[in-house]
């Protein structure tokens, strides 16, 4: 509702487009329609290469929603990040204290 209310004020001239683009496809299947972005309001259009003319706009893909699986592979990759950080901080963390003990005996 807010992308037609912006549009009817507006009105996206659609002249900054990026260069014809085709969707990958697995090998042996008929190669894809292309198409071009908006560069200012991102919709696709369909491109006819031998015309060289954009032609009627096509409909946004369907969005692409984690699975658990995915969720917690990825709550297991950055709970091991954080891990590997923490790991990895301990040395920097006994050089400090070492040459802080150091600096104190010396006052002494």
């Amino acid at each position: 509702m807010i992308d037609s209310l912006y549009n009817a004020v507006f009105r996206c001239s659609h002249k900054r487009t990026s260069f014809p683009q085709r969707p990958a496809t697995k090998p042996g299947a008929p190669p894809a329609e292309m198409y071009v972005v908006c560069l200012d309001c991102g919709k696709r259009f369909h491109y006819d290469w031998e015309q060289m003319r954009m032609g009627e706009q096509i409909a946004p893909p369907p969005p692409t929603h984690l699975t658990r699986e995915d969720s917690a592979r990825r709550g297991r990759s950055q709970k091991k990040v954080w891990f590997l950080a923490a790991l990895s901080a301990l040395p920097v963390i006994w050089l400090v204290r070492k040459a802080n003990s150091n600096k104190s005996e010396k006052q002494d």
